[in-house]
């Protein structure tokens, strides 16, 4: 019998990858006007945790009877290799510099594959551990990364640490959870929380300005865009930042609907809007930098690339595209093993 499928989780996908795309396509003009500003930095305060939450909440799968699945584990190096490589290509074509594959510098977004990479690869390790010790190793280590200066240049160290509880709070949390969370009073608790934070971040603006880029994940506590400053108001910024994203978390999944929509579809689909949508975003800033694309008003502007991440995710999510990108998770390791095992041994030259 065909397990009916939970469209609630593929509604919350569709949600957050299309603030993944929006933050993306609204990221190179925040410094255009402060309705661009504020909207990218509100996006970024939440959108990557909760997207990050999703993703350790669906790595129970990962650990099948305690056993690791290779293939996930490889898929998501093999994606990595691959996007780093396209934005090099691309570029190298539109800015005429020298192939240059960052690896083990992450540019941009490929950082999440290389993230999710490491997760996966110390989940078994934290599975074994009681869930309230595994969140405080983690958060102790998302606190405390902020104290090596620019350890993110090396394979994205500081966001890997950074995120990583979110990762682990959706790998321990118990799925019965989305039936606590959508009841009506949740929900009018809910739209209150996420009404409040809305105010809040334009309370404390100049507060979250000051701090931005602790929101990123990327930097260390003696940044901030104002130039050097002391690490302790960072790192209280950091943790305060840990529990109202993670409320903010818990909120919108409370109000997220259960039924299916003609989109739902979309969060089953996410892999290939994430991996294709920054280098569709590059070439059109071609056409912007020509004036191929001119839109003087920053409130036009901001509803033109509204609806341009809309068509970005539909076209992006096409059943085609998702197979093809589907496939490094697909790769039977254990067969290509057993084959090699059994082929006749050959000469070196031979």
């Amino acid at each position: 019998m065909k397990e009916e499928r939970i469209y609630y989780w593929d509604n919350l996908k569709c949600f957050l990858i299309f603030l993944v795309v929006f933050g993306h396509v609204l990221l190179p003009f925040r410094m255009n006007g402060i309705c661009f500003k504020k909207i990218c930095v509100f996006i970024y305060f939440f959108h990557m945790p909760a997207f990050v939450f999703i993703s350790g909440f669906f790595a129970k799968n990962y650990m099948k009877k305690d056993v690791p699945d290779i293939r996930k584990l490889n898929g998501f190096l093999i994606l990595y290799v691959a996007y780093e490589t396209l934005i090099a290509v691309e570029q190298t074509l539109i800015n005429g510099v020298a192939l240059d594959i960052p690896l083990f510098r992450p540019s941009g977004s490929p950082w999440y594959l290389l993230t999710m990479f490491m997760w996966y690869l110390i989940i078994p390790i934290f599975a074994k551990i009681k869930p309230v010790f595994g969140m405080i190793i983690s958060i102790l280590m998302g606190l405390g990364i902020g104290f090596i200066e620019y350890f993110d240049a090396f394979f994205a160290g500081s966001r890997m640490f950074v995120f990583f509880p979110f990762f682990l709070l959706g790998f321990y949390v118990n799925p019965g959870i989305v039936e606590k969370i959508t009841n009506w009073k949740v929900k009018i608790v809910a739209a209150l929380l996420l009404v409040g934070s809305v105010f809040l971040f334009l309370w404390k603006w100049e507060l979250i300005k000051k701090n931005e880029l602790m929101i990123y994940g990327s930097s260390d506590y003696y940044r901030s865009p104002q130039g050097p400053v002391e690490p302790w108001g960072n790192l209280i910024f950091r943790l305060v930042w840990y529990v109202i994203v993670t409320l903010i978390i818990f909120g919108i999944m409370s109000l997220i609907p259960k039924k299916k929509f003609s989109f739902s579809y979309v969060g089953s689909r996410t892999l290939p809007i994430y991996f294709l949508h920054v280098p569709i975003r590059e070439a059109l800033m071609i056409c912007y930098r020509k004036n191929m694309i001119h839109l003087e008003n920053e409130y036009i502007m901001i509803v033109f690339q509204f609806l341009l991440s809309i068509g970005l995710v539909a076209i992006l999510s096409g059943n085609t595209l998702n197979k093809f990108f589907n496939l490094p998770f697909k790769i039977s390791y254990r067969k290509i093993l057993v084959e090699e095992e059994t082929k006749p041994s050959q000469g070196f030259f031979e």
